[in-house]
């Protein structure tokens, strides 16, 4: 999927180290022109799994992206998903909220937030250079699951279908 010079990549990463070498991986690919900016949408398990991890994945989103958006992926009703968020969120700097990263529990507007960002980076980007900015918007944890666990039971989902629609809503409104 993508836009003029947005692009974005789906991938299943959901642990640290796997999502650590991805990002890393495609931060390389500034050295090569291949892209300017990764915005990356994080998020982690509910579910009182793997707790340990969820600030550790949020800081190697926040370390190695320009931008991150954190979510939520699969939790149930026995998960409180503003602790899950806020487990996401724990290493990061609260000032830096809404300059470095943005936290919303909706997956779907996660897409949505970075798309804008990518369209608004893109804009200001354009005012210096006669060059576009080229985006690449990394999204992990979830991958080609077909749904995502919810409170109300199993909610049928298509990442990269979701993109697709994201793309189409907000492009037809810009």
């Amino acid at each position: 999927m993508s836009q003029p010079n947005i692009s974005v990549l789906v991938d299943y990463a959901h642990e640290p180290e796997s999502m650590k070498q991805l990002l890393t991986t495609i931060a390389s690919w500034r050295t090569r022109g291949l892209y300017d900016c990764i915005i990356h949408i994080v998020s982690c398990d509910g579910a009182g799994r793997d707790n340990w991890k969820k600030e550790i994945m949020g800081k190697i989103s926040y370390d190695i992206a320009d931008y991150s958006v954190v979510t939520l992926d699969n939790y149930d009703a026995s998960d409180n998903p503003i602790e899950i968020l806020a487990m996401l969120c724990k290493q990061l700097p609260p000032e830096q909220k809404d300059i470095k990263y943005q936290v919303t529990a909706s997956r779907k507007k996660a897409f949505d937030l970075a798309i804008k960002k990518a369209i608004d980076l893109q804009k200001n980007y354009g005012r210096l250079t006669p060059d576009p900015l080229k985006i690449l918007i990394v999204s992990t944890g979830v991958g080609s699951e077909n749904g995502l666990t919810q409170p109300g039971g199993i909610m049928e989902w298509n990442e990269s279908k979701e993109w697709e629609k994201s793309f189409q809503e907000l492009m037809r409104i810009k």
